[in-house]
């Protein structure tokens, strides 16, 4: 009875925080492909370099003010990721830490003992690459978010009408 309670919460567990980090993954990836849409108007924008100058054709206002406004709804969304997963991942971090120091000692414990060894070296390589996999999401998110700003600064903006160099510098602060 009691082995049967430990498995069903073992795995009742382990479907959470997979969930939770998938979730996790899925919003990141959202997040990442706002910031590459803001990229690619800016990209087609700077395929338009021949009439950027005339006032009259307003396609490079229209294309910055889309890109303005999806880049803030980005930067917005990614906050709230922010937001809604620092205290969770903060209390992951500390448990993993504390846990991969207990699984340190079963190791140092255990090493004439090879079943017992290979199980928490094991056990303690999946907490590694858990908080490695749970870090890299917040890394792409910056690396995505520090890309717009510097293909902002490689665009033509020189070429544009004052009104959209005006826009621009809203995506380059």
């Amino acid at each position: 009875l009691i082995f049967i309670h430990m498995s069903v919460l073992t795995y009742a567990t382990c479907i959470v925080i997979i969930s939770s980090d998938c979730m996790y993954f899925v919003f990141v990836e959202h997040a990442c492909a706002l910031f590459e849409i803001v990229r690619l108007n800016l990209e087609k924008l700077g395929s338009n370099v021949i009439d950027l100058k005339d006032e009259s054709k307003d396609s490079s206002y229209e294309i910055i003010a889309s890109s303005v406004h999806l880049h803030r709804d980005a930067i917005v969304f990614a906050s709230l990721i922010e937001s809604s997963y620092t205290t969770c991942f903060a209390g992951v971090i500390v448990f993993c830490l504390l846990l991969l120091s207990v699984t340190g000692l079963q190791v140092l414990m255990h090493l004439h003992e090879p079943g017992n060894f290979i199980r928490f070296f094991i056990f303690g390589v999946a907490q590694i690459i858990h908080l490695y996999l749970n870090s890299v999401p917040g890394q792409k998110i910056m690396d995505y978010s520090l890309g717009i700003s510097e293909y902002v600064y490689s665009v033509n903006w020189y070429n544009m009408n004052p009104k959209a160099q005006k826009m621009l510098l809203m995506i380059m602060k």
